[in-house]
């Protein structure tokens, strides 16, 4: 992996978790709403899956330019 590939393997996690929050918190279309419990889980979650991702991205990379 270079770091050409890398930066686009982070631009993806960084899309994807906007996506998922855009569709999965109520009120991420409507700025009057207030976040509730669910949105606040799965808040949590996307921000543990988009941080997964880039740990992952980033060993795979500094593993393969030791």
């Amino acid at each position: 992996m270079n770091l050409e590939r890398l930066e686009k393997e982070l631009n993806e996690a960084l899309i994807t978790f906007s996506e998922e929050i855009r569709s999965n918190i109520s009120c991420a279309s409507s700025p009057r709403e207030t976040l509730n419990y669910y949105d606040y889980e799965e808040l949590a979650r996307q921000t543990f899956y988009c941080l997964d991702t880039f740990k992952t991205a980033i060993i795979k990379y500094l593993e393969k330019n030791k």
